[in-house]
């Protein structure tokens, strides 16, 4: 990188000298110059190495360790009873809380955790939707 930066200032300086004597060998040389440096660079880029892609929509938050408890058949009927309101994704199997990391970009679509119960959908292993519903009111956070 800095050998074909040192190759640019030498052929702005030949250019600059060619340009103030009007040689035209100097201009020649700044065009030469400019090549070597064009081909350094193009060297340069492709021996670097790639940065690590970042997923689209921005970072994602790595998933927990800890597996979600079993969500029981009566608790399924309980929050397929209830109307309040989770995340869904198009195509997606499962049912997330507002700003889950694993929603895609849009965020996906709000329905009543009833409907994505009925539908079949799972409850996210990462922010935990039934395990948050069913919990009483007075040790939600």
């Amino acid at each position: 990188m800095v050998g074909s930066l040192l190759l640019i200032l030498a052929a702005v300086a030949l250019f600059g000298i060619g340009a103030a004597a009007g040689s035209g060998p100097l201009f020649g040389g700044s065009i030469l110059v400019s090549l070597l440096a064009g081909a350094a660079l193009l060297v340069g880029v492709r021996q670097a190495t790639p940065p690590a892609a970042a997923p689209a929509g921005g970072p994602r938050i790595p998933r927990p360790t800890r597996t979600p408890r079993q969500v029981t058949p009566g608790n399924l009927a309980r929050l397929a009873a209830m109307t309040a309101a989770v995340r869904v994704t198009e195509g997606g199997a499962s049912f997330h809380l507002d700003g889950c990391g694993d929603l895609a970009a849009d965020g996906g679509r709000q329905v009543p955790v009833g409907a994505a119960v009925s539908a079949g959908l799972a409850s996210c292993r990462w922010c935990q939707p039934a395990e948050a519903l069913l919990r009483p009111a007075a040790r939600r956070s």
